[in-house]
């Protein structure tokens, strides 16, 4: 067996472990983000909940803190009511001892205590003594009643500002256990940020071992091919006699040409045009392409050329449009070349010359003349295609000039049908 069946038997062993390690690292990372949405999930679910706590503590806090007011204002008003009481009162007991005591000098007799008495006179204060006296215990009666209700009414004020207090108590032991939910809720956050990082990091292995494959199984494949056209089955078996016929295999089954490469130093082309399913950084621009490598979209920030770069294909309009071109296309930019659009079959589709050269390079006019009033433009490019054809029908744009967001929509096909 020659030195490059050798390799090429290499290369599908590593291939299929490889492929192994994929599916192992996707397992992984899929359980981990899986892991991390739940997480995420329940962390949003107790952020609502304490909202929602919070704002029914601000609440009832400013209820409580407007009751204590109101209370305090009653108590100051009912002391206020006590004190001017007690001193009329003490005033009404100094006159009705007053009086008392000209009533016991009357009773007794004493009146030789009483300069020049005047006994009609003395009758008639008398009889005003007694009323006098029958009013002030009257009044003595009403204002111990009265005094008796205020200190009632102070008790009861008392008891409420009391529970008053309680509540307040409770109000700060709900403080603390916020603020606990709160520690929780942190130390979640770091637990998420844990596991994404651990997520990601998966998946960037992942990432790494999918392109390894991709490159791998590149390189294999045209052994396979050629195996298959040889009449063998594709076995490893196979490949001993058949070494021989790949000593010259084409320079990009073998070592891809750096135009090959993405920003990442990803592959994305193959004998057949672009790997489907896929996405790519080419130019800081993202492309993607469907399940027939086709590219069905490219977006991104524009960024404009001080001066027009120089054209460098890396693709005819054949290997383009692989026989779905007509005749008078154009190798038609998705982002144009002005905008560091790629000079790549990844940034290319069969386009109606007129259509290209025509309104399709006004919009990119219009779109150089924002960039350079210093205005922000993100477009997203998606063209349309029909059937299996890798001719679009059209393009569908979506563009956003400081924030503001339009669409347009360009046909692929000439006012005359053809």
């Amino acid at each position: 067996m020659n030195t490059f069946a050798r390799i090429t038997m290499d290369s599908l062993k590593t291939y299929f472990v490889t492929v192994q390690r994929v599916a192992d690292y996707s397992s992984v990372a899929i359980a981990a983000m899986s892991d991390f949405d739940n997480l995420v999930n329940s962390i949003g679910d107790e952020i609502k909940n304490l909202e929602e706590k919070k704002g029914q503590l601000v609440k009832a806090e400013s209820i409580i803190e407007n009751k204590i007011t109101e209370y305090e204002t009653k108590i100051e008003e009912t002391k206020s009511y006590i004190c001017k009481n007690e001193k009329d009162l003490d005033n009404t007991k100094s006159k009705l001892e007053t009086i008392s005591e000209t009533f016991t000098i009357y009773l007794n007799g004493d009146l030789h205590e009483i300069p020049n008495p005047d006994y009609s006179a003395l009758k008639i204060k008398m009889a005003k003594l007694e009323r006098l006296l029958a009013k002030a215990y009257l009044d003595l009666d009403s204002w111990e009643s009265r005094l008796v209700r205020c200190h009632a009414v102070e008790r009861e004020l008392a008891a409420v500002l009391s529970s008053i207090t309680n509540r307040i108590s409770k109000l700060n032991n709900f403080k603390s256990r916020v603020e606990n939910n709160k520690k929780e809720y942190n130390s979640a956050v770091v637990s998420v940020r844990k596991n994404t990082s651990h997520a990601i990091s998966k998946l960037s292995m992942a990432e790494r071992s999918l392109n390894e494959y991709v490159g791998i199984h590149l390189k294999v494949n045209p052994a396979f091919e050629a195996v298959k056209r040889e009449g063998g089955s594709g076995n490893l078996n196979d490949l001993a006699y058949l070494s021989s016929k790949f000593k010259n295999a084409p320079s990009r089954d073998i070592q891809h040409e750096k135009k090959d490469l993405d920003d990442d130093g990803k592959i994305f082309r193959n004998d057949n045009g672009l790997i489907p399913n896929s996405s790519f950084r080419k130019n800081g621009y993202i492309f993607t392409t469907d399940h027939l490598g086709r590219p069905i979209s490219a977006s991104g920030k524009l960024r404009l050329a001080k001066e027009t770069p120089k054209r460098d294909w890396d693709s005819t309009l054949n290997e383009i449009g692989q026989g779905d071109e007509k005749d008078g296309d154009d190798r038609g930019h998705i982002i144009g070349h002005r905008f560091y659009g790629p000079d790549s079959i990844l940034n290319a589709f069969p386009q109606d010359v007129n259509i290209n050269r025509g309104e399709y390079n006004a919009f990119e006019n219009f779109l150089a003349s924002e960039l350079e009033s210093g205005k922000e433009v993100f477009v997203s490019f998606s063209p349309i295609y029909k059937g299996d054809s890798r001719r679009p029908t059209g393009v569908a744009i979506s563009y956003t000039i400081d924030g503001v967001r339009k669409m347009r929509y360009f046909n692929n096909e000439s006012k005359d049908g053809k």
